[in-house]
């Protein structure tokens, strides 16, 4: 995950969530917003995550939702759009995508 995560082109993180709750998140720090979201906190209802109960291997469609949805009220001013996705794992599992583009000016804003 950490790789892919480093090696994207765009500003993304991944969240590996358990039965609608995170268990561990990868993200680049200083490219991508910090998370509004402790480990074992339940994900926000306004989100693509909560929404979809996936079979594994299946996935959303990308969705472009709320900054405020995920981040501190900090890091939205600096958000111009977002797109979460998510894929179904096994057991209760799934991977959430989050991927944003920074308003002018901001793509180097440190997190």
């Amino acid at each position: 995950m950490r790789a892919y995560v480093e090696a994207h082109r765009h500003s993304v993180a991944v969240l590996v969530l358990h039965e609608g709750k995170l268990v561990r998140s990868y993200r680049v720090t200083g490219r991508f917003p910090w998370i509004d979201l402790n480990i074992g906190g339940k994900v926000p209802l306004a989100s693509v995550a909560h929404e979809h109960w996936l079979l594994p291997g299946e996935t959303s469609q990308s969705e472009e939702c709320e900054p405020e949805v995920w981040f501190t009220a900090r890091d939205i001013r600096h958000v111009e759009v977002m797109a979460e996705q998510v894929l179904g794992q096994v057991n209760g599992c799934a991977l959430a995508l989050l991927q944003v583009e920074m308003r002018d000016g901001d793509s180097d804003q440190p997190f």
